[in-house]
């Protein structure tokens, strides 16, 4: 059995090798790059935040619970703006609780105590409003975690009616399904909701301790889990996401970590203690995984905070790759990873001009340099990292039509 260490992250081994191949590889656990927010009411600042959205140029929008708004961040933390007061007009919120971000990056809000779910646009304009209280078609009691399927559907965790309800992309109700219990498909409390690249529905079932997996139309496919500490086992699950190579991944509160499983359910690793030191967590609930599953950002409650992490493997680059007489261009190791300052990449290439470049997440080229190859011989290059954000990045080598890459972290 797997125990917890002192340590703000825990080794793990991965399924799957970084670039999507199949084989099993061990990789270095995800590494913490940035820590925002303290406890208060000003720009920035926190009190319970509950959930947290990535848009597709990594901005990340928190739920702020108890100061009924929500807050816009750049992928670095600086505050961009907010929106949301308490009450119930459109705008307004009562203990918000869930946050999702569409494929047009509007902006979906679980408005607990208000008993319903708002829609933005990015900048905070209110454009829908969907749910009203009580328990029946198109009805919401505290609706918790939110999600947006493919073609618009909303679908949301109704927290205290135990079920979870659908709606199209209008508002109007579509179905509904689960019931209060413990049997399989019934809910004790569900709290987060996702749907997965495959259209598959899970929900993390919180006073069940478990994570139940449904079809689009509420048919139970699967379900794992349990109360403990172990590997595998939650101590009231909060949030459930996945990114796009089906990888899950859940916040465990009172057991203070976040896990990864496969898509079957198996699990795969863990981090996190409890505490309030960087890595560390107390009581996480909601979080967000991006689509490449390299960035995760986490709403770390009781700490009035929000952390980023990023998953980086113990050589930067897939087992999974050809052998040399194939694939003559090839990055071997990328050192140290994560890196502060400077990082030594080290190569193989065929005799010519090779270029190395390095991007963000957003694609921008950050870094350049060109060399000229004479030999097949394992070459070094040294990358001056110091004026670069914490982050992850992607260092790429061309070299003809020949390409190699390899993640790198950047810490601060």
């Amino acid at each position: 059995m797997m125990t917890k260490s002192k340590a703000s992250i825990i080794a793990c081994v991965v399924l799957g090798a970084v670039a999507g191949a199949e084989p099993s590889s061990a990789v270095s656990p995800p590494v913490h790059v940035l820590t925002f927010g303290s406890h208060g009411s000003g720009p920035g600042q926190f009190k319970l935040p509950t959930d947290v959205a990535i848009d597709r140029l990594g901005n990340l929008y928190v739920v702020d619970g108890d100061n009924h708004r929500v807050q816009k961040f750049d992928s670095n933390g600086n505050y961009l703006f907010e929106w949301g007061s308490l009450g119930s007009a459109p705008g307004q919120f009562r203990f918000p609780t869930g946050i999702c971000i569409d494929s047009s990056g509007c902006v979906y809000i679980g408005d607990t105590s208000n008993h319903r779910v708002q829609k933005f646009s990015p900048t905070g304009f209110p454009l829908l409003s969907c749910g009203s209280f009580g328990t029946g078609p198109g009805q919401l009691h505290a609706p918790a975690g939110i999600a947006v399927d493919r073609a618009g559907n909303i679908l949301v965790a109704s927290y205290l009616s135990d079920r979870i309800v659908k709606f199209a992309p209008d508002g109007g109700f579509l179905l509904s399904w689960g019931s209060t219990g413990s049997d399989s498909g019934k809910f004790s409390q569900p709290y987060g909701v996702t749907v997965d690249t495959a259209g598959f529905v899970l929900v993390a079932d919180k006073n069940n301790n478990r994570v139940q997996k449904f079809t689009g139309a509420g048919a139970l496919v699967s379900l794992w889990g349990g109360w403990g500490q172990a590997p595998g086992r939650f101590d009231e699950p909060q949030a459930v996401h996945s990114d796009r190579r089906g990888n899950l991944y859940v916040s465990d509160k009172f057991n203070h970590r976040i896990q990864r499983f496969t898509a079957a359910g198996a699990f795969v690793c863990e981090w996190g203690v409890p505490g309030a030191a960087a890595g560390q967590f107390n009581a996480p609930e909601g979080m967000r995984v991006d689509s490449e599953g390299s960035t995760i950002v986490i709403a770390d409650w009781l700490n009035d905070r929000i952390q980023k992490f990023v998953s980086v493997s113990t050589t930067g680059i897939s087992t999974a790759e050809p052998p040399l007489a194939h694939r003559p261009l090839r990055i071997d190791s990328v050192h140290p990873n994560p890196a502060r300052n400077v990082a030594t990449l080290r190569f193989a290439a065929r005799p010519g001009h090779l270029r190395l470049a390095l991007f963000d997440l957003a694609g921008r080229r950050r870094l350049e340099r060109d060399y000229e190859v004479e030999n097949t011989a394992t070459r070094a290059a040294t990358l001056d990292l110091r004026g670069l954000a914490p982050g992850l990045y992607l260092i790429r080598a061309q070299q003809g039509t020949a390409c190699a890459s390899a993640r790198l972290a950047v810490i601060r």
